[in-house]
């Protein structure tokens, strides 16, 4: 009987470190903006992503860096983020996607300070000249003190084996 209990309770400790396994697209950071997005905050972001040798269908994943600049007189709130579209369309159809997970948002961020967040989906690449797809996504913001609204937009290019930006 002690054999099999501890058995038992070897197979539950193992099944309770399991991990699951991502096999996704890891997206890489191909350019940044900065921009006065209130009269007094300057914010600079990642705002397009490269996913290079993607398969025609998997889950995308990538980071975006916000940075508000230390001469800025206001901290900003930002969340939630949103997918507002993709292309190319070919026949009338976009590729398909979605926005799954949003890790790390809302955030405020204070002048000088600078934090991250993670966004996971999944997407289906259309055959437009090479198999591609574009999502678009923007982020909605507030300024902390004066509660003016602002937006960053942010990019992400999905490109088949050999397909260029």
């Amino acid at each position: 009987m002690k054999p099999l209990f501890e058995g038992i309770i070897a197979g539950v400790v193992m099944l309770a470190t399991v991990q699951p396994v991502w096999a996704e697209q890891v997206c890489v950071a191909t350019a940044q903006r900065t921009e006065k997005v209130l009269p007094n905050v300057l914010l600079t972001w990642d705002s397009s992503f490269l996913c290079a040798n993607a398969p025609d269908a998997d889950t995308y994943l990538f980071t975006v860096r916000v940075a508000n600049a230390a001469s800025s007189l206001e901290a900003v709130k930002l969340g939630p983020l949103l997918m507002y579209g993709s292309s190319p369309r070919v026949r009338g159809r976009g590729p398909q996607a979605t926005l799954d997970e949003v890790i790390g948002l809302p955030l405020m961020l204070a002048p000088g300070q600078t934090a991250t967040f993670t966004v996971r989906g999944k997407y289906t690449l259309v055959n437009a000249g090479g198999k591609r797809a574009n999502l678009y996504f923007v982020t909605r913001g507030t300024g902390a003190t004066s509660g003016m609204p602002f937006s960053l937009d942010i990019a992400v290019l999905l490109r088949a084996p050999g397909v260029g930006p």
